[in-house]
């Protein structure tokens, strides 16, 4: 979802199911969640937002869903004029590279830890680079920007819309110490979303 919330924000679930299994996920995933959505629910999520929406498509991972699915998904959210964003580990900019055009921007979350390689998106002018940091891998921060010195990152901690779920979370000293040492290694936006926080009750979660 973008980085900074609007007045009309909604995030829609179209899926569970992820090639990744991310210990700070924060939507259960196929790994703990047996029962997926349906084709059927995706619609009639879709029909409970306005027209003129900011609408983020995410999972789970989008490029799970065949392709038919997710044409008419996002036809049908244009068709009302909205926004579209989505999110994904960089499956779906595998499967269906030639999608991406509508979507305002695309939420490449680029590591599942900082182990990861990352995919070659130069060919494409509306990716984010997303790193989930936390006080787990917080150590491997340095070596995984040193690796890609030419890209400005979405620096993001792990936090959780929901008060019941658990997971690792980033303590205020390594905030401030990521602040501090790689505020010019990242964008504006998430900057100021590290210093400030998510503002979760601005968005209308469909999952």
């Amino acid at each position: 979802m973008p980085i900074l919330t609007t007045d009309k924000e909604y995030a829609v679930t179209i899926t569970y199911k992820c090639n990744w299994n991310c210990e700070y996920c924060a939507i259960k995933n196929d790994y703990d969640y047996k029962e997926n959505v349906t084709h059927e629910d995706v619609l009639k999520k879709l029909e409970k937002i306005p027209n003129n929406s900011n609408v983020t498509i995410f999972g789970g991972e989008p490029g799970i869903i065949e392709r038919e699915k997710n044409e008419n998904y996002i036809y049908f959210l244009k068709n009302r004029n909205c926004k579209l964003f989505l999110e994904t580990n960089g499956l779906f900019i595998k499967k269906y590279p030639d999608l991406l055009h509508n979507f305002q921007e695309i939420l490449y979350h680029c590591s599942q830890d900082l182990d990861d390689e990352m995919l070659d998106c130069s060919q494409f002018n509306n990716i984010r680079y997303l790193i989930i940091v936390h006080d787990k891998n917080i150590h491997k921060l340095h070596d995984y920007l040193t690796k890609y010195q030419n890209i400005y990152f979405d620096i993001i901690e792990a936090t959780y819309p929901y008060p019941e779920m658990k997971g690792p979370t980033l303590s205020k000293q390594n905030k401030n110490h990521i602040i501090s040492k790689y505020g010019n290694r990242m964008t504006k936006e998430s900057f100021y979303r590290l210093l400030n926080g998510k503002k979760f009750d601005k968005i209308t979660f469909l999952t």
